[in-house]
């Protein structure tokens, strides 16, 4: 990785349990035969806008508008019954159910200030959003922040590759503040083979690394989280927790 020394970013300093299941593309985005059956009378709309209408009207009386969010990163599955959930985990409902529905749905990644729990340890959640083509040179986006959405935002297209290592950045968040870190190291290793270039999951694993007192991994870490990106104040922050 560039400068940075490769080996402690390896995760083989750390007790990691490959027995440790790691759900797969499916599972975080792929829809069962209730919410296929839920899109299948919007998917017979031709126009697009009156599509992507339908689909947010048919959320709104199923009462998935009314979701219970909370800091819980599900897939989208579990978004769609158990109504809970992130924004990415609301973001990843709408986007499996739009394109099961015949739109043209595309991730997007918006600059706005991280989440940070744990004293301001851990990441979770770098924001995104939905761009929806709703004509041949218009596109709509739905976002599913609980703060206003504003379009002077910083933003950019992601694919499913970058959305799918957030999951796993997220869930291994989770799974860290847990004390869970056999599962937290596996996720965050199944993310970095997918998306190295994301800088939360450096400062996760920096973390991860920190609670087990390897200081150097963990130094490590945080510097190539920030050569990923230079704004990460997370990384900064750990860094000097760690020096």
């Amino acid at each position: 990785f560039s400068d940075v020394n490769e080996a402690p970013l390896t995760g083989e300093s750390l007790p990691v349990d490959k027995a440790v299941a790691i759900p797969s593309r499916d599972d975080a985005f792929g829809l069962d035969a209730e919410m296929l059956a839920f899109v299948a009378t919007i998917a017979a709309i031709r126009d697009p806008h009156r599509k992507l209408l339908a689909l947010l009207h048919g959320m709104e009386q199923r009462g998935l508008f009314s979701l219970d969010y909370d800091e819980s990163t599900r897939t989208a599955r579990g978004t769609f019954h158990e109504r809970q959930g992130n924004c990415l985990s609301f973001t990843m409902l709408f986007v499996a159910l739009a394109r099961a529905a015949g739109l043209t749905a595309t991730y997007q990644s918006v600059i706005v200030p991280p989440t940070w729990v744990n004293d301001g340890q851990v990441v979770i959640a770098n924001h995104v959003n939905t761009i929806v083509r709703t004509s041949f040179d218009e596109d709509t986006v739905v976002d599913f922040n609980i703060r206003e959405y504003e379009g002077r935002q910083k933003s950019r297209k992601v694919d499913d590759d970058y959305v799918l290592a957030l999951f796993y950045t997220n869930v291994g968040a989770e799974a860290l503040l847990r004390n869970d870190y056999a599962v937290s190291a596996a996720r965050f290793r199944a993310a970095a083979d997918i998306y190295p270039e994301m800088a939360a999951l450096w400062v996760n694993l920096g973390v991860l690394y920190a609670r087990h007192g390897l200081l150097e991994q963990a130094e490590s870490a945080y510097l190539y989280a920030l050569e990923v990106d230079a704004s990460a104040e997370s990384a900064l922050a750990n860094l000097a927790v760690a020096y």
